[in-house]
């Protein structure tokens, strides 16, 4: 469940390192999208809300490339 300002005002969910192209889902919509393989960060707005949310991380790459999270994942 969402805390405090998330819950009243939304917030931003942030993946510090992602190395691969990515789609972040919130509730069945997708909200961000990462186009570039090289590392990088993801930050995603979520909306105001005291529910539940269902994240959904989908990472692609080609053949023999190494993909995946690195750092830290918050919200804020």
């Amino acid at each position: 469940m969402p805390r405090g300002h998330v819950a009243t005002d939304g917030g931003t969910l942030r993946f510090a390192r992602v190395t691969g192209r990515a789609e972040v889902w919130v509730d069945g919509a997708r909200l961000a999208v990462k186009t570039g393989r090289a590392e990088g960060s993801i930050h995603v707005a979520l909306p105001s809300g005291g529910q539940e949310r269902i994240v959904t991380v989908l990472i692609e790459a080609d053949a023999g490339e190494s993909v995946g999270f690195g750092g830290g994942v918050g919200i804020w």
